[in-house]
């Protein structure tokens, strides 16, 4: 039986096309690939020596995701003169947030909350030390909601000085908290105000539920009762921070690795906890575009972008997790 050719051709057609797309994504691209080990948050100076010269005596380099405004605080010249050698010698000095918050950052005094008075980006500043952990003055950035539906199911609650009422039981159960979608925050409809919250409590399954409220920037908060209103519970990846805001912040590290004669970090690192999860497109577009970041660990995650289709080359900003736990790991395990 022969085929028409009116037939053929489309049959062709298909064919070269269906060997074109197979052809480019069959390129071959030279890549190398490695291990990255990183070490975050406010090590003790002795410590981060340790992790220095072990690495050093190897010949190898690490990665420390440094919070520029805590270290200012309590870290001292001794602290930023070794942070300084380790960047010298190779090691990479990570920007982890001045404060580890992606959504406010802290300054040393007053005098330096002028700058960003009425500034686009900045919500509010806040002059009140919460807690012996504050870092000074706190400037709250704004934000966007990028999702309100929440869970869909939500009921009602009411709203009593600093605590969250629900009407119904189980409303804060760890399945509908952690295992749904990570819940972080509260939006009340009502007043366009999202809220996060400092402990629940639902211990007898009999009585409805109970939040410990703080405003979206964990500052106090206090309410007259609202009576039933609605509400939505979100996730850290519903809520994204004022680009505007989000590059004062990074104004604010490059000041202070300047001010102590580092150069500026190339790599992000987003913190993690009950805060808007920045996504790699975000960061791309604020520090890869406006400071030359070169790579970052954000949300949501990747196979580690090594084959990874990749048409906007924003892979490099969301190198996430693939932890290691030495402490109750074997070292063929890890």
């Amino acid at each position: 039986m022969f085929l028409n050719m009116y037939k053929i051709k489309p049959i062709l057609s298909f064919l070269l096309c269906v060997c074109a797309f197979y052809y480019t994504k069959a390129q071959v691209t030279n890549k190398e690939a490695g291990v990255c080990f990183r070490v975050d948050d406010t090590q003790p100076i002795d410590k981060l020596r340790m992790f220095d010269s072990l690495f050093r005596s190897k010949g190898l380099k690490f990665t420390f995701g440094c919070n520029a405004q805590i270290v200012e605080r309590i870290g001292g010249e001794e602290y930023w003169t070794l942070l300084k050698d380790m960047q010298t010698y190779g090691h990479d000095i990570a920007d982890h947030s001045a404060n580890h918050n992606a959504h406010f950052f802290e300054v040393t005094s007053m005098q330096d909350t002028l700058m960003y008075a009425a500034k686009p980006g900045v919500d509010h500043i806040n002059k009140v030390f919460y807690n012996p952990n504050a870092n000074g003055p706190r400037i709250c950035l704004k934000y966007n909601l990028v999702n309100t539906k929440g869970l869909g199911d939500e009921g009602k609650v009411t709203i009593k000085g600093n605590k969250l009422i629900t009407q119904n039981n189980g409303e804060f159960s760890s399945s509908r908290i952690y295992e749904s979608q990570n819940i972080t925050k509260f939006y009340l409809p009502n007043i366009n105000l999202v809220l996060g919250f400092s402990g629940i409590s639902n211990v007898n399954p009999l009585d409805p539920d109970t939040a410990t409220l703080m405003s979206f920037w964990n500052e106090d908060v206090n309410f007259e009762n609202t009576g039933l209103i609605p509400f939505k519970m979100l996730s850290n990846f519903d809520i994204e921070v004022n680009k505007e805001g989000f590059l004062l912040m990074q104004q604010h590290t490059q000041y202070l690795f300047a001010k102590h004669g580092l150069k500026n970090p190339t790599t992000w690192i987003q913190p993690g906890g009950e805060q808007p999860y920045l996504s790699e497109g975000f960061i791309e577009e604020t520090l890869g575009h406006e400071f030359s970041y070169l790579s970052g660990a954000s949300y949501p995650t990747c196979v580690k972008a090594f084959n990874e289709y990749d048409p906007n080359g924003s892979r490099r900003f969301s190198m996430q997790w693939g932890d290691f736990y030495e402490e109750n790991q074997s070292t063929s395990s890890i």
